[in-house]
């Protein structure tokens, strides 16, 4: 699963979709907004940490073509967003385009 997310919530946008998906077992990539990119790498730092297994939590950092790179991993299921809806619509064409569900 990958969690694309803004400034306007840099932990709490991300941590809405991780949560449920680091307990079901997933790996999770956050690409969170270059304006605030703290949040998501703290967090980062905190799973290492915490004894996560190498590759549970991990951090890209870029602009909409890292969005578009997630959009052709295979290894992506879903996007999640998180964040100003016009980003939102933005990623969501992403998704649509590759065929990955995007959800918000």
């Amino acid at each position: 699963m990958a969690i694309v997310s803004d400034d306007s919530a840099p932990l709490l946008g991300p941590l809405r979709h991780a949560v449920p998906a680091l307990l079901a077992g997933a790996t999770v990539i956050v690409k969170p907004s270059p304006k605030a990119p703290s949040a998501a790498f703290a967090l980062a730092e905190l799973s290492a940490r915490s004894a996560f297994p190498g590759g549970v939590f991990n951090v890209l950092h870029g602009d909409l073509a890292a969005i578009e790179g997630l959009c052709v991993l295979s290894e992506v299921s879903r996007l999640c967003f998180a964040g100003d809806p016009a980003l939102g619509a933005k990623v969501a064409e992403l998704a649509c385009r590759y065929d990955k569900p995007c959800v918000d």
